[in-house]
């Protein structure tokens, strides 16, 4: 039987360019060699359209280029264990994501996966060894393992679930491994865990791209809402030993932007993650597809900081700690042209209150006239539905924003 690429064209093309920032953009130039850029920002604070209101503005020194795609993308970046080692999905070779690991620093790549399937949001397990991903080599998404000795033996997951499965993420303990799943039933993407000895599946309740904190104890997902506006917020639950869930609670939220893609500080105090706005210059440059800022805030859903801000989208951020102990922010951009995966040095303020209420929207600095579909007579990709959570498609299957 000749296996499908795609099986739900739509559905991968926005679940690429949502998930995993894979757009296939084909032509692009960046340039090689590891520079550093320096981002400056203003020494007081100027009222700035983020999920919550910020108490001061935020400084670092650098950001560095990690890797250095000329053509493709990079995306979806997660660190191993050690600190000195990026895994990632790429299109440099091929049109099609594969799996690449570099180190943080190098600029060679090792490709780890070689197929002609889709295979896309990698994660290492607790103990380096192995790792995680997404892969549509059955015809649907499915949740795979595959060792980093050099072994092509792959160990399917979720292949009889029957469902799209993408986002896994193992326990920093415990032999469990959490992911989403699409449900049919109720025609939404949901939280679920397997457990990899004896197979026992948990559902945990409505979410996308679920992150177990570093002790275990909670997962950081995004949802979105039920009634409109239909933009996604990040949510953490607690879990115990078993995984049962209790405590949902929404930690950032605005009625005008999405917030996505959370990840832990390795403390687990802080959450970083990525917006995505409705302005019409956001919608006019199409940053809407890609995400505009990476933020942190901490569990209280104060001290929140903005920790990005060019001209370029940045998305997809993950925490970590480097070689010698330092904490670092890895996120994709597109600064230089192709997406490719930055770094940068947090440094975090003291505890301060800094949320001081909802803002009413973005301003407009230089406004750009919205253009409707109806005058313009084309379908705008930067339509707002991309970051909303749509009533399920005729087909039964919702976009995985």
């Amino acid at each position: 039987m000749k296996p499908r690429l795609l099986a739900i064209p739509a559905y991968l093309t926005v679940l690429a360019v949502l998930s995993t920032g894979c757009g296939f953009k084909l032509f692009g130039w960046g340039e090689r060699g590891g520079k550093t850029r320096k981002v400056g920002y203003d020494k007081e604070y100027i009222r700035y359209t983020g999920p919550l209101q910020v108490g001061r503005s935020y400084e670092y020194k650098t950001v560095e280029q990690n890797t250095f795609t000329e053509v493709g993308g990079d995306y979806d970046p997660a660190v191993h264990p050690d600190g000195t080692r990026l895994i990632f999905a790429s299109t440099y070779h091929d049109r099609i994501p594969e799996i690449y690991m570099k180190t943080t620093r190098g600029a060679t790549v090792t490709r780890l996966t070689n197929s002609s399937w889709a295979e896309i949001q990698p994660c290492f397990s607790p103990d380096g060894k192995s790792f995680a991903y997404a892969s549509n080599r059955r015809g649907n998404w499915d949740i795979c393992i595959r060792r980093l000795d050099g072994s092509r033996d792959v160990r399917p997951i979720t292949h009889s679930m029957k469902t799209d499965e993408i986002a896994p993420c193992f326990h920093p303990t415990r032999p469990w491994i959490v992911f989403s799943t699409f449900s049919t039933r109720e025609g939404k993407w949901v939280i679920a865990a397997k457990h990899l000895k004896t197979g026992q599946l948990r559902y945990l309740g409505q979410g996308l791209y679920p992150k177990f904190s570093p002790d275990g104890s909670k997962i950081a997902f995004q949802r979105a809402r039920t009634r409109s506006p239909r933009w996604y917020s990040i949510w953490t639950i607690d879990v115990d030993e078993d995984l049962n869930a209790t405590n949902a609670t929404e930690v950032v939220s605005s009625p005008k932007w999405a917030a996505i893609n959370p990840n832990w500080s390795p403390k687990g105090r802080y959450l970083v993650f990525a917006t995505v706005h409705e302005s019409a210059l956001a919608q006019h440059t199409r940053r809407v597809l890609s995400g505009d800022d990476i933020w942190i805030v901490n569990l209280e859903g104060q001290d929140l900081i903005k920790l990005t801000e060019t001209e370029e989208p940045e998305s997809h951020p993950v925490w970590s700690r480097d070689a010698a102990g330092k904490d670092r922010i890895y996120f994709c951009s597109m600064m230089k042209g192709p997406r490719n995966i930055w770094s940068l040095t947090p440094r975090l303020p003291q505890p301060y209150g800094s949320v001081r209420g909802k803002l009413p929207g973005p301003p407009e600095r230089n406004p750009v006239p919205r253009v409707r579909r109806d005058e313009a007579g084309v379908d705008r990709p930067g339509s707002l539905d991309t970051y909303v959570a749509p009533p399920p498609p005729a087909t039964g299957r919702s976009i995985p924003n």
